[in-house]
């Protein structure tokens, strides 16, 4: 998966999969996360949010509304 490249506190990278609606970040600690079911309107939300990406993603993905895993960069396939 290609992730971009974000300027957020919170965020380093995010990637997204639409044909499988999965949306991958990786926060700056290092540690990736996959998330389900995120449709492509609610992504670009996030990457484009003018204020804050990492507010976006806490509203937006991280309320709870989509399962989430803990994944490695290899599982992921993830190219920066």
């Amino acid at each position: 998966m290609r992730m971009i490249l974000v300027q957020s506190s919170l965020l380093s990278a995010v990637g997204y999969d639409p044909g499988e609606e999965t949306m991958v970040v990786q926060f700056q600690n290092g540690r990736y996360y996959r998330y389900n079911g995120v449709p492509a309107d609610v992504f670009v939300s996030v990457i484009t949010d003018p204020d804050s990406q990492g507010k976006a993603f806490n509203s937006h993905i991280k309320a709870g509304v989509y399962p989430y895993k803990e994944v490695t960069a290899e599982e992921v396939g993830v190219s920066v």
